[in-house]
């Protein structure tokens, strides 16, 4: 007589269990779920009719089979959990102040910590692609929205969601953000800014106990691991809030956590000219998220404006957008323009004779890094001095005129007083019938008047002796 083998006996025995089951309680079939699979991450807090231990568990979505990827009892449990691009994080749950943040293998279930949250009561943990920010959620006397870094596991407070009890969060692809409340068995929309929740409607639904939503961000659809009078998968409608079942397996499944296309984009930032200053943003950025780039002026320079491909996309030195293709941005730099504050000469009074050499006046254009140092010259009166664009000051006539230097930015002026004086004559003319002045040959005038006055003597005397 032929055997039966085991493995396949047990196969029928399990095929039979569930014809029976769909026929006793048939499951609704869902509009909008589609053929394919999708491969969800989750934490059993507490075995069910699965048998399973607690532990890291991949379901599989929307059959809602159940497998254990590692026992773990070294936590209570894990509370919260969601991707972050292609890593899975998760916050426990501790009565005593001592969370942590986690992130787990999903091939082989090791936890890996990253460090203390320092809060109690952890319900829920979820990520923004849209604002690269992750969430937590917390209970003590009231739910609380907490952003929290993943490097530090340091948390900020945003705000109360809610006097209830918020058990899960999750994040859409847009960073809409939900969470569940099992005092009223609600589904919410909570305000990021905030913290506000917004309740939206009934599951319909009595919840108890750990449980947790996620969103498959590639369809937009919000599934459920939640736990009424037994654990099941459930797809939740955000409009509504309405929980379907989609399959029973009994256990309390916490931190669910979906994979998501992970599409990446470049953004690549640069100064023109290079001189001109810094920028910042260049980088690699998730579809959707928003990205902020800044340009920021060297000495002797300011910022002009943002340019893809020769074309302005922004005026501002701080740019923000949503990553949805390749960006190559050129931050534009020109020299800065320093205005003068003032001018001065290397004289403020001349005295020049008339028809004399000109004189130079220097001016000092303030301060010495000005961009425009163009000045003009004038004369008050020309027919006393004037002046020309170099600043050379010619006598003209007798008077008094003023010249003046003006800067072309600003209109600043100085002064010079120019008096001039008439001109003396190089020579005087002699008078008519006037004897040569004695200054002129005195060597021959004195010799004269010595031969006339002895001459003088020796007649008297020649006359006297007669």
């Amino acid at each position: 007589m032929n055997k039966v083998k085991p493995s396949v006996l047990a196969l029928c025995m399990l095929s039979l269990l569930v014809v029976l089951s769909c026929a006793m309680f048939p499951h609704p079939v869902l509009a909008g779920v589609g053929e394919g699979t999708v491969t969800a991450y989750g934490w059993n807090a507490h075995g069910g009719s699965t048998g399973l231990s607690n532990g890291p568990v991949s379901i599989v979505i929307p059959a809602g089979s159940l497998t254990l990827i590692k026992s773990d009892e070294t936590v209570d449990f894990m509370s919260g959990g969601d991707f972050v691009e292609e890593t899975w994080y998760t916050v426990s749950y501790s009565t005593s102040g001592d969370s942590f943040l986690y992130t787990i293998d999903p091939h082989t279930g090791d936890c890996t910590t990253i460090g203390s949250i320092g809060i109690p009561y952890l319900t829920g943990f979820t990520y923004d692609l849209t604002t690269q920010t992750a969430y937590v959620s917390a209970h003590d006397s009231s739910s609380k929205l907490y952003t929290i870094d993943l490097a530090t596991a340091q948390v900020t407070l945003v705000g109360e969601i809610t006097p209830g009890i918020i058990i899960g969060i999750a994040a859409d692809a847009a960073g809409n953000l939900y969470g569940l409340d099992i005092n009223d068995d609600s589904l919410y929309n909570i305000d990021k800014t905030t913290g506000q929740g917004t309740a939206i409607g009934s599951t319909g639904l009595d919840l108890n106990f750990a449980q947790d939503i996620a969103f498959d961000r590639d369809n937009g659809t919000l599934y459920g691991a939640l736990y009424a009078m037994g654990g099941g998968l459930y797809q939740i409608d955000v409009n509504t809030g309405t929980a379907t079942l989609l399959a029973e397996y009994g256990d309390e499944i916490d931190a669910l956590a979906i994979p998501y296309t992970t599409i990446k984009y470049t953004v690549a930032v640069s100064a023109s000219p290079s001189s001109g200053g810094t920028v910042t943003g260049s980088g690699e950025y998730s579809s959707g998220a928003s990205v902020t780039v800044s340009a920021a002026a060297a000495e002797g320079y300011e910022f002009v404006n943002w340019t893809e491909g020769g074309v302005e996309v922004s005026a501002e030195p701080v740019y923000n957008f949503t990553a949805a293709i390749n960006r190559n941005l050129v931050a534009n730099f020109t020299l800065s323009t320093i205005p003068v504050s003032g001018v001065s000469l290397n004289q403020t009074a001349l005295s020049l004779p008339a028809g004399g050499a000109p004189f130079q006046l220097m001016a000092t254009v303030a301060p010495e890094g000005a961009t425009n140092k163009n000045i003009r010259w004038s004369s008050s009166d020309e027919s006393v001095a004037t002046v020309n664009s170099a600043g050379l000051v010619t006598a003209a006539g007798a008077g008094r005129a003023v010249i003046t230097v003006t800067t072309e930015d600003g209109n600043f002026t100085a002064e010079c007083t120019v008096t001039v004086t008439a001109s003396k004559d190089s020579a005087v003319p002699e008078p008519e019938n006037e004897l040569p002045r004695t200054g002129a040959y005195p060597d021959i005038l004195l010799s004269l008047g010595a031969l006339l006055t002895a001459g003088g003597l020796f007649y008297l005397r020649f006359q006297k002796k007669a």
